[in-house]
């Protein structure tokens, strides 16, 4: 006996990575609204209540991520959450703005002002995919979302290298050496972004490479986590709030899942190289029959006649016809008139060597003058060339 088909009353479930990235990156958008009202000057109060501003919004869409259980009230909240992200962005872009022109205190540092920015944009990005219906992260350029995480993850390490206080130098050359890892890892990532832009498979370096990105990335996630706990403790001195350790400790463990996806094949990698090829399959799909060469040349024929008519005086105007192809010499006849021209050329030189040998008394010279005396000129040493010491070049990373 068949069963029946059942009648589902409830909706077709959500794509669980985009809920959890949407309520993630609404957490993280909030808490940047939060940091920037911390670094924000008592004095620009209008600044500090258009940051305050954002808080309650991203707050609001928080908790309507929470309760959100059908795909119309989903998709209704992306579009809101995109606006707000939006507007988020052009407020950190103006604050940065006025960091660049010196208009604007507090402990910000403009690279941390760009950095916000950047992940909005980064967000913004995402959310025009759940827009449009497709999952955030099923398909990605692989070197490009590479290397925006691991400059996120450098300049983790240098904004906090330059929050802690200078008496912390164990923590401060720590999260130094981090930034500089992060550096060298962004240059390769860079490098590998290049090399296959134009290739659809992953090469075995690039896999290798993301194994030691994940191994750097955990590493500083630790160092997060205890400096964390650091703060909470009381037992570390700088500006670090507790709420940045966390937030920059929280993007490092997103980071890592989006590596783990990466490896595991869960995220496809595509490449940049596709819109391009749809242009140049157009440019070579166009009917050369559109352009026919007969059309071109009857458009640029020259009447000559008509032109001698016009002006008599001007011969040089128009070229005479000729025959596009000279007339065909055997080669017979070709040595035969090198050696016409050869015997011409002799008898040439001989007239000229019998007027040279007819023998010409000349006049009588008067007697020479003695030759004037020339001091030799006293040139200048030249400058002895730099030699390199045993110094130079130095080794690489010595002082």
């Amino acid at each position: 006996m068949s069963r029946q088909p059942i009648a589902y009353t409830v909706p077709q479930p959500l794509e669980p990575l985009n809920i959890e990235e949407v309520r993630f990156w609404l957490d993280i958008m909030q808490e940047h609204a939060v940091l920037i009202r911390l670094g924000l000057p008592c004095d620009r109060t209008d600044l500090l209540n258009e940051a305050q501003s954002f808080i309650r919004e991203f707050d609001t869409l928080g908790n309507r991520a929470e309760r959100v259980q059908s795909e119309k009230k989903f998709n209704e909240l992306v579009s809101d959450a995109r606006d707000a992200v939006c507007e988020l962005h052009r407020f950190k872009r103006h604050l940065l703005r006025l960091k660049l022109t010196c208009k604007l205190a507090g402990w910000l540092f403009p690279t941390l002002l760009d950095h916000m920015a950047r992940e909005a944009e980064y967000v913004m990005r995402l959310f025009d995919k759940m827009c449009e219906g497709r999952p955030a992260l099923k398909a990605a350029a692989k070197t490009k979302e590479n290397a925006f995480w691991v400059r996120i993850m450098g300049d983790h390490a240098k904004i906090m290298s330059h929050l802690l206080d200078p008496s912390e130098r164990s923590l401060v050359a720590t999260a130094n050496e981090f930034g500089q890892d992060f550096d060298d890892l962004l240059l390769q990532s860079q490098d590998f972004a290049s090399m296959l832009y134009y290739n659809d498979n992953e090469a075995p370096a690039f896999r290798r490479f993301l194994q030691d990105v994940g191994t750097s990335t955990r590493q500083l996630r630790d160092f997060k986590r205890a400096t964390q706990e650091m703060i909470a403790q009381c037992r570390l001195l700088g500006l670090i709030p507790e709420l940045l350790a966390d937030h920059v400790r929280r993007e490092a463990e997103h980071f890592l899942m989006i590596l783990s996806m990466m490896e595991k094949g869960i995220i496809a990698n595509i490449t940049s190289i596709e819109p391009e090829c749809e242009a140049v399959a157009a440019i070579e799909d166009i009917d050369e029959d559109e352009c026919p060469d007969d059309d071109i040349d009857d458009d640029c024929h020259y009447d000559c006649d008509n032109d001698r008519d016009e002006d008599d005086d001007d011969e040089d105007f128009c070229p005479e016809h000729t025959a596009k192809f000279e007339m065909y010499k055997s080669p017979s006849e070709e040595i035969d008139t090198m050696e016409c021209e050869t015997d011409e050329d002799d008898e040439d030189k001989e007239d000229d060597d019998l007027e040279v040998d007819c023998p010409i008394c000349p006049p009588p010279s008067p007697p020479p003058c003695p030759p004037p005396v020339v001091e030799p000129v006293q040139q200048k040493p030249s400058p002895t060339k730099y030699k390199w010491g045993g110094k130079w070049p130095r080794p690489l990373g010595k002082s």
